[in-house]
């Protein structure tokens, strides 16, 4: 009855900015992130490649991602309730 807000963080790794390399993705690729094919040609592609200063690996460091989610009087309602995770899922999506 007390939580406000949740958040997960997760660490993502950073191509290494000396040796990342732009590419484009094929179509499949695409679809499969549910980008529009108009977005995509809006949208800087890179992958990584390896240098001395990532040591071959193609990445450089990491950065946290966040995704927060507010507790709606809904949800908050199916969590007191011992709701399946699934249900409360549904919900959040929906507000």
């Amino acid at each position: 009855s007390s939580v406000v807000m949740i958040i997960a963080q997760r660490l993502v790794r950073k191509l290494c900015s000396h040796c990342k390399k732009e590419y484009k993705p094929n179509v499949e690729l695409i679809e499969r992130m549910g980008i529009s094919a108009k977005e995509a040609k809006e949208i800087k592609f890179y992958e990584p490649i390896g240098c001395d200063e990532c040591n071959q690996m193609g990445y450089r460091g990491r950065v946290a991602i966040f995704e927060v989610m507010e507790m709606s009087p809904s949800i908050a309602k199916l969590t007191m309730e011992r709701s399946e995770t699934g249900i409360i899922r549904d919900q959040a999506v929906k507000d």
